[in-house]
């Protein structure tokens, strides 16, 4: 079939009929027999070109149809990709839209909690100024009560130095040095409550 060159259901056809010619042919001279050789060859060249012409015409068939389904394919993918460039548009669109709106909302709630936070800083700062001035002026208080309470131990101090001068210049001179050195302790203690005094009023003014 190889060296024929023909296909293989030609060359199968041609098989088939020698085997029937041979079959029912009868022996035969040798111009008769070429005769018969020649009419085989005959039909099957005929059935060589028309199964050419058929394999031709399918060819044909099958190519048209391949350009029609690749056309209709491509026809199809476009209208697709028409579809789904628009649906993403749409959701891309939708998406921008629900973003701005949380955006405006996440901004006005912010705005409200800044609002808030602002209003309680202002009362907390107005009630903390207020406890200030309340501490303060207690302060001031009791560095007035305390300020006056020394300033009478001081003036007591004072009046118990003159009487004990005045009992001093009456008594002799070795109880005088005593005194005198009691004295100068007593005054240096009282020098040092109204150093003490004025300390403390000059660091809560300052405050």
């Amino acid at each position: 079939m190889n060296k024929g060159e023909f296909e293989p259901q030609v060359a199968l056809a041609v098989a088939e009929a020698v085997a029937v010619t041979m079959t029912e042919a009868q022996v035969v001279t040798i111009p008769a027999l070429d005769a018969r050789v020649a009419m085989l060859d005959h039909k099957i060249d005929g059935v060589e070109s028309r199964l050419e012409k058929k394999i031709d015409l399918v060819r044909v068939n099958l190519e048209n149809r391949i350009e029609l389904v690749k056309s209709q394919l491509e026809s199809k993918i476009e209208r697709v990709k028409t579809e789904l460039e628009s649906k993403i548009e749409r959701v891309k669109t939708d998406l921008e839209n629900k973003i701005d709106l949380v955006k405006a909302e996440l901004e006005n709630k912010i705005e409200l909690v800044k609002a808030e936070l602002e209003n309680k800083i202002e009362m907390t700062k107005v009630e903390l100024e207020s406890k200030i001035e309340r501490v303060k002026t207690e302060l001031e208080g009791k560095i007035d009560l305390v300020k006056t309470g020394l300033e009478s131990k001081i003036d007591l101090a004072r009046s118990e130095l003159a009487v004990a001068v005045e009992r001093l210049e009456k008594l002799n001179e070795a109880t005088k040095a005593e005194l005198v050195r009691w004295v100068f302790a007593a005054m240096v203690g009282s020098v040092f409550l109204q150093g003490m005094v004025s300390a403390i009023v000059n660091g809560v003014m300052h405050h």
